[in-house]
C-alpha cells in the first residue's frame, strides 16, 4: 500500500489536473458553467480534507517522537472516516483483510468460524458459530459477547484489531492457538482454542421418522444453491414426503446463494425486490419448477439476511410454514466496492422488500408458531428432532 503521503499527494494532484480540466473547458461548452460550479464546490470541500490530512501529516513527520507505521495510520484514519456514517454493515476493509473476506464468501478460510457483529452494548457478540468449526467444537454460542482475545480487551473501539487476531492476519499469525475471553451472561469464561481452515459445508441433510427429510442451511455462500438441490433430489429420491429446512442461526450470505435455494422451492413468482437509493429496483423471481412438498421452516432471532429472504419468500407465496422465533431483522443489502490499491469499501447500498412488499429491516420475521429454544443449548449439537 502506498504510503499515506504518497496517497495524499496523488490526490492533491489529480485534484488540481481536474481541476484545471473543468475549468479549461468552460472556454468551449459554456452551457456547463452551472454543473462546473458543483463539481468545483464538491473538489473544494476533497481539496479542503485531503489538506488538512496532509497537514496532520507534516506535522507528524517533523516532530512525532516514536515510530510508527504509515500503512497502519492511513487503514485507521479511512476505518474512522467511514464508521463515522454510524452504519454496523458498512466499513472499509483493508488490502490485507480484503483477501481473507472474499476466501469467506466462497466458503474456505483459516479461522475460528463465527460470524460477529458489534452489539449495542459495543461488545463484539456471536450471531453464528458455524458447524463443526473450531468455535462450535469449543462450545461458543451464539449471543457470546467475546471481550478478550489473549491478553488483549476486545470491544468496538478495537473491532477490526480483534478480527485480525481471531483470523490470525499479519502479525497475529504467529502461532494458531489462542484463548478467548467470552462474556454469557453476567459470567466471564476462558476458553482455548486453535484456528485451523475452516470449510464450510452450507448444506447437511438427513432423512428423520415418516420419511421426513431434514435440510441445514448454516450460511449462504456460492456454492449453497447447488449443494442444496443436488443433497434435496437426494432426500426425495429416498422417499422423503415432507421437508423440514433449518435456518436458525444463519447469519445470511451471498444474494445468488438464497436466490437459487428459493428458485428451487418456489413455482413461478417473486422471490425479492432491491431498492437502491436512487430508485431504482431489481426483481429475483423463480421459474415454474419447484419442489412439490409440504415444508416447515424453522427460524430464530439470530436467523438473519439471506435466510430471512428466504423465510420471508416462503411464507409470502405460503410455502411453508415457518415455526420458532421471530427472525433477526436485517432487510438490507451491502455492495462491496473495490478500491485501487486492492482494499475495498463495504457499503449499505439498498433495502430489500418480501414478495408481499415488506420491508422486514429492524423488525423481523414472525413465525406461524411461536417454539423458543432454550438458550445454553448448541444449536449445532442438537438433535434434529429437537
Amino acid at each position: 500500500m502506498y504510503s499515506k503521503k504518497r496517497v495524499y499527494s496523488i490526490i492533491f494532484i489529480t485534484f488540481v489536473l481536474t481541476t484545471a480540466l473543468y475549468t479549461s473547458a468552460i472556454a468551449f461548452v459554456p452551457s456547463l458553467d452551472s454543473f462546473l460550479g458543483s463539481i468545483r464546490t464538491i473538489l473544494d470541500r476533497n481539496d479542503n480534507l485531503g489538506a488538512r490530512l496532509n497537514e496532520i501529516n507534516s506535522y507528524v513527520d517533523n516532530y512525532f517522537i516514536n515510530d510508527y507505521d504509515k500503512e497502519k495510520m492511513a487503514d485507521n484514519a479511512l476505518e474512522g472516516y467511514v464508521s463515522a456514517l454510524n452504519d454496523p454493515y458498512t466499513e472499509y476493509i483493508s488490502k490485507s483483510e480484503y483477501k481473507e473476506f472474499m476466501s469467506e464468501l466462497t466458503g474456505n478460510y483459516k479461522g475460528i468460524g463465527v460470524e460477529v457483529y458489534v452489539d449495542t452494548d459495543g461488545y463484539i457478540t456471536v450471531l453464528s458459530a458455524f458447524d463443526d468449526s473450531p468455535a462450535s467444537n469449543a462450545g461458543i454460542l451464539p449471543g457470546d459477547k467475546i471481550v478478550g482475545v489473549n491478553d488483549t480487551a476486545v470491544n468496538i473501539d478495537n473491532y477490526n484489531e480483534a478480527i485480525n487476531m481471531m483470523r490470525g492476519i499479519g502479525e497475529y499469525g504467529k502461532t494458531d492457538d489462542m484463548t478467548l475471553t467470552i462474556l454469557r451472561g453476567s459470567k466471564k469464561i476462558k476458553v482455548d482454542i486453535t484456528r485451523t481452515e475452516v470449510v464450510n459445508q452450507t448444506v447437511k441433510t438427513k432423512m428423520l421418522d415418516n420419511n421426513i427429510g431434514y435440510v441445514r442451511i448454516s450460511q449462504f455462500d456460492d456454492d449453497t444453491g447447488t449443494d442444496f438441490s443436488r443433497l434435496t433430489d437426494n432426500l426425495i429420491a429416498d422417499g422423503a414426503k415432507s421437508l423440514i429446512i433449518d435456518l436458525r442461526d444463519n447469519p445470511g450470505g451471498v444474494l445468488t446463494g438464497v436466490v437459487n435455494v428459493a428458485d428451487k422451492l418456489l413455482g413461478k413468482g417473486k422471490i425479492i425486490t432491491i431498492k437502491e437509493k436512487s430508485g431504482k429496483e431489481t426483481v429475483y423471481n423463480s421459474d415454474k419448477n419447484e419442489v412439490d412438498l409440504p415444508m416447515c421452516v424453522l427460524i430464530n432471532r439470530n436467523s438473519a439476511s439471506a435466510s430471512e429472504v428466504l423465510a420471508g419468500a416462503l411464507k409470502d407465496h405460503k410455502k411453508a410454514t415457518l415455526v420458532g422465533e421471530k427472525s433477526f431483522g436485517k432487510g438490507i443489502v451491502q455492495t462491496i466496492f473495490d478500491l485501487s490499491d486492492k482494499s475495498a469499501l463495504k457499503i449499505t447500498t439498498a433495502k430489500y422488500y418480501t414478495p408481499n412488499g415488506t420491508c422486514i429491516h429492524g423488525k423481523g420475521i414472525q413465525p406461524d408458531y411461536k417454539v423458543e429454544l432454550n438458550a445454553d443449548k448448541n444449536i449445532m449439537a442438537l438433535d434434529a428432532s429437537e
